[in-house]
């Protein structure tokens, strides 16, 4: 089976959510390549701590999402400049370099030549237009990846980077790397790589509403509403040990599944008091952060 899919939609939960449905679902029958573009949003990957990742105060500024996808990886700014591009195969088929020398081969037609990283990167010069991660679960495999079109690029300076200062944490931290645009429109690069995806390895483009009536459509809204959740977007950060302010003062702070498990330091008087009633109390939340509407 060779399929490939554009997304309609540019709601990122949506998209995270069917692309996550189609790897689950088809990642081990064939090669298949999922197209789509989000507004704009911050996609941090499985592992990753939002406090060393976004920029608090910028994202309540700017009135921009954060969302956790499934895969690893590092953080990625995404709006409607920026083309996600995924490649799903079954894993003794799978060639991760080899999909991603499609994509690069495809740029180079427009006229420009880009370096593939042993790190799965794409460079235009010395600047990253494209960066990946990978998923592999049983006999599926998968690689997906950011392409720099045409995107905000003062925006994405302004939200990424860290909140307070983590002392200690688990996971993943994102790699700081010069950045560029393509200079070309999304809609073009679409339009090249389903026709080059199709010329290569057979099959037809396939619509995504022919899969939504049925058994694919609600698993699709079921992961929806997983990523959308509180749980799983803040939560789920791995166990840290974080110092900042907060709407409650300077706090200096242990949590775990996204509760305070001891808090060490605050910058209020009858510390010993406002210390323990602390914790227990889930760090992610209005009473902490001015972040009500994504919270």
């Amino acid at each position: 089976m060779v399929q490939s899919f554009v997304l309609p939609s540019t709601d990122p939960w949506i998209n995270l959510a069917r692309e996550e449905t189609l790897f689950r679902a088809f990642g081990d029958r064939g090669v298949i390549m999922v197209l789509y573009v989000n507004r704009g949003c911050v996609v941090m990957g499985k592992h990753q701590n939002p406090l060393r990742e976004v920029r608090f105060e910028a994202l309540r500024k700017h009135k921009v999402p954060v969302l956790r996808r499934f895969s690893g990886g590092g953080t990625v700014y995404h709006d409607e400049g920026n083309l996600n591009y995924s490649f799903l195969a079954p894993k003794e088929e799978f060639n991760k370099a080899m999909f991603l020398k499609f994509v690069e081969q495809t740029i180079s037609n427009f006229g420009q030549p880009l370096t593939l990283t042993t790190a799965g990167d794409l460079l235009l010069g010395a600047a990253k237009v494209s960066g990946t991660a990978s998923q592999i679960h049983r006999e599926r495999s998968m690689v997906h990846g950011t392409l720099l079109c045409c995107a905000d690029l003062v925006g994405l300076h302004g939200l990424l980077g860290p909140t307070g200062e983590l002392e200690k944490f688990v996971g993943v931290a994102s790699r700081p790397s010069l950045v560029a645009n393509l200079d070309l429109g999304v809609a073009d690069v679409v339009q090249a790589l389903v026709a080059g995806f199709h010329q290569r390895w057979g099959g037809q483009p396939q619509e995504w509403a022919s899969l939504s009536a049925g058994p694919i459509g609600e698993q699709a809204g079921t992961l929806e509403g997983v990523l959308r959740s509180r749980d799983w977007t803040w939560d789920r950060t791995p166990a840290f040990t974080w110092a900042g302010e907060t709407l409650v003062g300077k706090l200096k702070v242990k949590v775990e599944d996204g509760l305070i498990q001891e808090a060490l330091s605050h910058s209020l008087g009858d510390e010993t008091q406002n210390l323990s009633r602390m914790v227990g109390k889930s760090f992610f939340s209005s009473e902490f952060f001015d972040l009500e509407e994504f919270l």
